[in-house]
């Protein structure tokens, strides 16, 4: 039983080279051999032999088999170099895996560490906050910001982190944001979607987040944001696009190419540039098409495959 496995966990890390060969050797035998049979060539190589003494039967059978036996050395050849090759793919897979745990492990503890260090200096900075002095306060002011930020980049690399760790799974682009919809009934911000939306993506387990965040991108950065639409339609060569679009400032046109950009931005520079990086796991790209004055517009294009009803 391990041994039957042992061969078929070989030959399931077997390159689609290799497999694709031996099929092709085994169809090219079967019609060679068809096509012998159909026309008697045994038959007539016989005859042939016995017409001609000069090309007596033993010496075709002869060469027949140095032929065969010069197959069978280069066979066990390629054989063995196409086992070396998948024992060293399999054994550098391993020593990846093994170091990318080391280094999780290692993101992980840095950052559980960097955390409790910047408790403390929450801590210190309250305190210091009490202060009567008007400088120092702002100074802590200043101190509190730049914490912030530091949490939020901390956050940032857990999230980047996981990405692409897990299998892509298919969302309901309703479902989703009809979440969404439930978690801003406080907020002062409408969210309306369209009827059309009801179709499921193919996209990375941390599409909702991606989503949270280009809504909230969209509220923090309109400055005067009261509704976000989010409606969808066919696009070119069978893809389906959907917008999200709010009644905000806008975009200069100027900047819609650095958006998606790492570290362009008012706070941590990570927003628009995770989604860009989530969306595209699974091929879906994102742009801004608005036009200033007239809010934002976030264009999200999924492939034809990418995509069903």
């Amino acid at each position: 039983m391990g041994r039957e496995k042992g061969i078929k966990g070989l030959f399931d890390t077997l390159p689609d080279k290799i497999i694709l060969e031996v099929l092709l050797l085994f169809i090219l035998s079967s019609i060679s051999f068809y096509l012998a049979a159909s026309v008697d060539a045994f038959e007539l190589i016989y005859i042939w032999c016995i017409a001609y003494e000069s090309y007596e039967l033993d010496e075709i059978i002869v060469a027949s088999f140095i032929l065969l036996f010069a197959l069978m050395i280069f066979s066990v050849r390629r054989w063995i170099e196409y086992k070396n090759e998948v024992r060293l793919r399999m054994d550098a897979e391993r020593r990846l895996t093994v170091a990318n745990k080391k280094l999780l492990l290692l993101t992980r503890i840095t950052r559980h560490d960097i955390k409790n260090k910047i408790q403390a200096i929450y801590l210190t900075s309250e305190v210091l906050s009490y202060s009567d002095d008007h400088k120092t306060k702002e100074y802590v002011s200043i101190i509190l910001n730049e914490l912030e930020s530091i949490e939020n980049m901390i956050d940032f690399t857990g999230v980047y982190e996981g990405l692409g760790s897990n299998e892509p799974q298919w969302y309901t682009v309703a479902g989703i944001f009809k979440e969404m919809r439930a978690l801003a009934e406080t907020s002062p911000v409408e969210l309306v979607t369209d009827a059309a939306c009801d179709v499921e993506i193919y996209a990375d387990p941390l599409f909702p987040k991606a989503i949270y965040n280009l809504i909230e991108n969209a509220v923090r950065h309109g400055e005067h944001t009261t509704r976000v639409s989010i409606f969808c339609e066919r696009g070119s060569e069978e893809s389906l696009h959907i917008h999200c679009k709010d009644n905000g400032a806008g975009i200069p046109d100027e900047i819609k190419s650095s958006i998606f950009k790492e570290g362009f931005g008012k706070n941590t520079g990570v927003g628009l540039f995770l989604i860009r990086e989530i969306l595209s796991i699974t091929e879906i790209g994102i742009s801004e098409v608005g036009i200033e004055g007239e809010g934002a517009d976030f264009l999200i294009t999924v492939p034809a495959d990418g995509w069903r009803n």
